[in-house]
């Protein structure tokens, strides 16, 4: 690939009229996401995984966010329930290494932690590599993972379902995170669009 652009990390990300028809951009989701991230690191650290080497899963994409600025992008179908998210970091991610340590025995981890609405949640959070769409380079990776379990307040439980589509390309000194999320049916064809899209992007960026 061409040398890191000089067009500013901010116009590299999707913006409104990027995102698939029916799905709503929110803005300013980094303040969102500045509130959100902490309180569920600090959840995840308090928690009990299984396997506990598992608990580091994903190190290699955490490293490039620790190292590179981090910027979100957001769109919602509320008819359809779903979440697209686009995440830009400054920093390529190491590809081999994040497949190491999502898959394998991380492939399927279960996770106990007190749920901050009160309450305890049990999740199974099971991964598995799935094709990356069609005209995304060859330094790119996708993952369905599904998220299942309960949560329990008192005597009463609910169960959790959710499902995610997340895929990730190192593309001239950045790494395109992009994430479909539901609570019933993913929209793969609205993963792959905004993916590819995504990508592409930053490809073309002078």
């Amino acid at each position: 690939y061409p040398s890191s652009p000089a067009t500013p990390a901010a116009q590299l990300l999707l913006g409104p009229a990027d995102f698939p028809a029916g799905y709503q951009y929110i803005a300013a989701p980094l303040k969102a996401l500045r509130g959100g991230v902490p309180q569920l690191e600090s959840l995840i650290a308090g928690a009990k995984v299984t396997p506990q080497q598992c608990r580091n899963s994903g190190s290699a994409n955490k490293t490039a966010r620790a190292v590179g600025a981090v910027r979100v992008a957001i769109a919602v179908n509320k008819a359809q329930r779903s979440l697209l998210a686009e995440t830009l970091v400054a920093h390529p991610t190491d590809l081999a290494a994040l497949r190491r340590s999502s898959l394998g025995a991380c492939s399927n981890v279960t996770v106990d932690l007190t749920d901050p609405q009160g309450g305890m949640l049990h999740l199974t959070v099971r991964m598995v590599e799935v094709p990356v769409p069609a005209g995304l380079p060859t330094d790119s990776a996708a993952f369905r993972a599904t998220v299942s379990g309960q949560r329990t307040v008192g005597t009463r439980t609910v169960a959790i379902d959710r499902n995610a589509l997340v895929g990730y390309a190192s593309v001239r000194g950045y790494t395109v995170d992009v994430q479909a999320q539901a609570g019933g049916g993913l929209d793969r064809a609205a993963f792959a669009t905004t993916f590819v899209k995504a990508v592409d992007k930053i490809e073309a960026a002078r």
